[in-house]
């Protein structure tokens, strides 16, 4: 295994013949910080945009993926927001949606959210 590593990342690691030990000492060494990734994931949260490249469901569930993995960090997000954000995050194209979510009393769920948007990108 010492072989394979490049020489660079060897350097501090502990002399050891047993493979289980080496692994956990390397795997500490490269394990990411649980702030670091919540960042990451927060920063991709907010800056999350339709690019149209995929289609509206795949931008909607990479949405809900990151809520999801923020949950697990114990960074709870709120449903509401999450559906405001991804209908803000939508081009004009999706003007509809928008103004009918806006007119109506009660709020979306994800899955409302998906089979609405879906229906308007066939349309579109």
């Amino acid at each position: 295994m010492k072989r394979t590593i490049v020489d660079y990342l060897m350097s501090g690691l502990p002399e050891t013949t047993n493979a289980r030990v080496f692994l956990t000492v390397i795997s500490l060494r490269f394990q990411v910080s649980n702030n670091a990734e919540a960042g990451n994931l927060m920063s991709a949260l907010t800056k999350a945009r339709y690019d149209s490249s995929k289609g509206v469901r795949e931008f909607i569930l990479r949405i809900v993926d990151i809520q999801s993995k923020l949950r697990n960090h114990d960074i709870p997000i709120n449903n509401n927001f999450v559906v405001n954000h991804t209908l803000n995050s939508l081009p004009m194209n999706f003007s509809y949606i928008k103004t009918m979510y806006i007119a109506q009393s009660r709020t979306l769920s994800m899955n409302d959210l998906i089979t609405k948007c879906v229906a308007e990108e066939g349309k579109i």
